[in-house]
C-alpha cells in the first residue's frame, strides 16, 4: 500500500522563472556588475542553472520528508494497529501482516510472510475460507466471515472482514479473535440445553403426577359413588329393617291376640267340660 504525497511538479518555464526571480534577488544583493554582455549572459545562465538545481533539490527534500512522514503514519497504523491486518494473494499466500496479526497466530511476521493461510485454516472451514477469497478477487465488494484456525494444539476462532486492494493484486483482510465470545455462546447454548432438557423432564414428570393424579381422582370418585350406593343401600335396608320390624311387631300382638283367645277358648272347654262332667253325674243318679 502507497500513500506518499506526491508534489506537482513545476513545469520548465515555471522553474526558470522561479530560478530567475531568485538570482534577480542574489544580482540586487550583491550588486553584479558585468561590462561584457557575452559573459554576463554565461555567468546568468550558470546562475539560473544552479538555482533551477537548487530548487529541484530542495523540492527532492520535500518529496522525500513527505515520503518519510507517510511511511511513518502508513507504519503507525498499519504495523501498529490494534487489530490484526494481512495481505493475502489470490493464490492464498500471506504477503503482508502486521504485528496484531502476527500476535494472533503466535508466530514472528516474518515467519508468516510467504506461508499459504489456509494452512491454519481447520479442515471443516477451508472451504468456507476458499469461497470468501474467491469472492473477494471476483469483485463482490466487501466480505465477512467467522473460521476456526489450529494453532498447535490451540484453536482460535477468528472474525474476518476483507476487500480487495487499488492495485487487485491483494485481499486486504482485518481478523479479530472472538474465540472467547465463540466460548461463552457455545457455554450459553450448553446452559440452554441443559435447562430445556430440565425443563422438558420436569414436564414429563409433571405430565405423569397429573395423570396419576387424574387416576387417583376418577379413583375417589368412583368409590364415593361406592359410598353413595352404599348408603343408599344401607338406608334402604334400614327402612326394610324397621317395616320387618313393624309386621313383627305386629304379628306378636296378633300371637298374644291368638294366645288370650285360645286361653278364653280353653277355659270356655273347661267350664263346658265341667258341666258335661256334672250333668254326667246327675244322669248317672237319675238312672239309679
Amino acid at each position: 500500500m502507497t500513500t506518499s504525497a506526491e508534489l506537482p511538479k513545476p513545469t520548465s518555464t515555471a522553474l526558470r522563472q522561479r530560478a530567475e526571480a531568485q538570482l534577480k534577488k542574489q544580482a540586487d544583493c550583491n550588486k553584479i556588475i558585468s561590462t561584457e554582455d557575452s559573459a554576463r549572459k554565461m555567468l546568468n545562465e550558470l546562475q539560473v542553472h544552479q538555482n533551477e538545481l537548487e530548487i529541484q533539490n530542495e523540492e527532492l527534500h520535500q518529496a522525500q520528508r513527505a515520503e518519510l512522514k507517510s511511511s511513518q503514519r502508513y507504519n503507525e497504523l498499519f504495523e501498529h494497529a490494534p487489530i490484526g491486518y494481512f495481505a493475502i494473494e489470490p493464490s492464498g499466500f500471506i504477503n503482508h501482516v502486521n504485528l496484531q496479526g502476527a500476535s494472533l497466530l503466535s508466530i514472528e511476521p516474518a515467519s508468516l510472510v510467504g506461508q499459504e493461510f489456509l494452512n491454519y485454516v481447520t479442515a471443516q472451514h477451508k472451504d468456507i475460507f476458499k469461497r470468501f477469497l474467491t469472492a473477494i478477487f471476483k469483485g463482490e465488494g466487501t466480505q465477512s466471515c467467522e473460521i476456526a484456525v489450529q494453532i498447535g494444539r490451540r484453536t482460535l476462532w477468528l472474525s474476518i472482514v476483507a476487500n480487495i486492494g487499488v492495485t487487485g493484486t491483494n485481499c486486504l483482510t482485518s481478523m479479530i479473535d472472538i474465540t472467547e465470545r465463540k466460548q461463552s455462546k457455545k457455554r450459553l447454548q450448553k446452559s440452554e440445553n441443559h435447562f430445556r432438557l430440565m425443563f422438558e423432564k420436569r414436564a414429563e414428570e409433571l405430565g405423569i403426577v397429573n395423570i396419576e393424579l387424574d387416576v387417583q381422582n376418577k379413583l375417589k370418585d368412583k368409590r364415593a359413588d361406592e359410598l353413595i350406593l352404599a348408603n343408599e343401600e344401607k338406608g334402604k335396608r334400614a327402612d326394610e329393617l324397621a317395616l320387618a320390624n313393624i309386621e313383627l311387631a305386629f304379628q306378636n300382638t296378633e300371637k298374644d291376640k291368638r294366645a288370650d283367645e285360645l286361653i278364653l277358648a280353653n277355659e270356655e272347654k273347661g267350664k263346658r267340660a265341667d258341666e258335661l262332667a256334672l250333668a254326667n253325674v246327675e244322669l248317672d243318679v237319675q238312672n239309679k
